[in-house]
């Protein structure tokens, strides 16, 4: 080392050595450098500074999205089976990647990984302005909720936040380098290389206020537009600010969530300016939209789109491993998709949606199942305009011929049934035939049941008779009968 700075001390000059003698200062645990110039898309770097260490009980409503079992953003729980997110980190992922794990305080740990089998993205979600930044993820299976498990309602009041200056709290996992002497173990994943993880969940906190340096946006070519919230400390106001640059890290103001975080220049940086999130409050149309639909669809639904996630995911294993495996080559894309049941549900939807079906064959089927939501919205369509048409005009039925008409023609109606006229004639002249004879035969009945009570009256004893009696032998066997038939035996 000292040859070295004997050699560089003939060619540069003492200013130039300064930095060798520079003693660690709060400002080295930041990069040197200002923030990308005009044109850099504004990521998150994932870093946190001055985040205590909290447990999942104090926010059980954190979860962690696996990628390749490896920890890679962090999500939202709103329902039993709906995970919300930021859109960017995931966009056009495939779901047999991705899992969810819940109830946990370490990053790298969990002993169920939930199989994600729908990605619902915003239909105005731009990957390259971060525009509609916001997704939804369907899991398979139903979480059961519990004391590190519950879920947690959305904030439809942001304004009344920033106003009244209330507390706000942003929650996740990220990286540790800088923190200073602090655990920080070099854990990485094959998406983040060379980063150091902080397996443990951390949290900060801050006040809800406008905050002028958000303007400096401007001067990068950044516009900030209503569906998206600018809070935060910036560290030209003050240099400990605490700061944490997680993608999809919820900002939760008064136990409701207000935001997600999104992009923003931060932290990690001399002059770290305010991170910009989902607002939360401009998409909730959207969301009370789609939660219902998607909450509602059953598990028995999905139960195709579920082995069909989980059987690409064995067969990518299977390539990786390099295990002597021919996949079956039983599939064609040339051909109209079939609809699944869920596929009529998932049709009403406005956002872009993803499964298992879009990413097969490396997406030939991408534009088929588009196709295929396409005409199911048409036929719904036309089927709403009948209803509508319907409903404006009120026709009121008549009869395709009148009575005359069919007489005139030769036929006529009996019973529901279109006939000549002589069949009608003829069935009218039975039936009225038929109608005499009952009468008559009434009339008979009617007369008899009377001569027999006369003839049992005149014939009753004052004591009842038995059959061994022989006056009972010598009544007629009409006595007998009708004397049994009333009851007066």
């Amino acid at each position: 080392m000292l040859w070295r700075v004997l050699f560089l001390s003939r060619y540069l000059r003492p200013t130039e050595l300064s930095y060798l003698n520079e003693k660690p200062t709060l400002e080295t645990n930041f990069q040197k450098k200002e923030f990308p110039r005009s044109g850099d898309l504004p990521v998150l770097n994932r870093k946190m500074f001055r985040a205590p260490r909290v447990v999942i009980a104090e926010h059980p409503y954190v979860v962690s999205i696996r990628r390749q079992v490896s920890h890679y953003l962090t999500g939202t729980l709103l329902t039993k089976n709906l995970i919300l997110t930021v859109a960017h980190p995931i966009y056009k992922v495939s779901p047999c990647e991705l899992a969810v794990v819940v109830g946990e305080n370490y990053a790298d740990r969990g002993t169920k990984l939930l199989t994600v089998v729908l990605l619902v993205f915003h239909q105005d979600f731009n990957p390259y302005t971060f525009v509609a930044d916001i997704a939804l993820l369907r899991i398979y299976q139903d979480i059961v909720y519990k004391v590190t498990i519950k879920p947690i309602s959305l904030s439809p009041w942001i304004g009344e936040a920033m106003r009244n200056g209330h507390t706000a709290f942003v929650t996740g996992w990220g990286r540790c380098d800088r923190m200073g002497t602090e655990l920080c173990l070099p854990k990485s994943s094959r998406y983040y290389r060379g980063e150091k993880l902080d397996p443990m969940l951390r949290s900060i906190k801050f006040t809800m206020a406008p905050n002028r340096h958000c303007d400096e946006y401007s001067a990068h070519e950044l516009k900030i537009d209503d569906s998206m919230l600018c809070v935060g400390p910036a560290r030209v106001d003050d240099v400990l600010s605490p700061c944490m640059a997680v993608p999809g890290a919820p900002l939760v103001v008064d136990a409701q969530l207000a935001g997600m975080l999104s992009w923003g220049f931060g932290c990690g940086y001399l002059r770290d300016l305010p991170l910009v999130y989902t607002n939360i409050e401009a998409y909730l149309r959207w969301l009370i939209g789609h939660i219902p639909i998607l909450r509602n669809i059953t598990k028995e639904s999905l139960t195709d789109l579920y082995h069909a996630t989980k059987v690409s995911k064995i067969t990518k294993w299977l390539h990786d491993s390099r295990a002597q495996y021919d996949v079956p080559k039983a599939m064609r894309s040339d051909m109209d998709m079939q609809p699944l049941a869920v596929d009529y549900k998932l049709a009403k939807l406005r956002g872009e949606i993803y499964d298992i079906r879009d990413f097969i064959e490396n997406g030939k089927f991408h534009e088929s199942k588009l196709a295929l939501y396409q005409l199911i919205k048409q036929q719904e369509h036309r089927v709403e305009a009948v209803k509508e048409i319907g409903l404006r005009n009120r026709v009121q039925g008549v009869p395709f011929m009148s009575e005359e008409t069919l007489k005139a023609a030769g036929f006529g109606v009996s019973n529901g049934t279109l006939l000549e006229a002589d069949d009608v004639s003829s069935r009218e002249a039975d039936e009225d035939d038929e109608d005499e004879e009952d009468e008559e035969n009434e009339e008979v009945l009617e007369a008899r049941i009377t001569t027999l009570s006369t003839a049992v009256a005149d014939s009753t004893p004052s004591t009842p008779l038995s059959d061994s009696d022989e006056e009972y032998q010598t009544l007629p066997v009409e006595t007998k009968t009708a004397r049994i038939t009333l009851g007066t035996d």
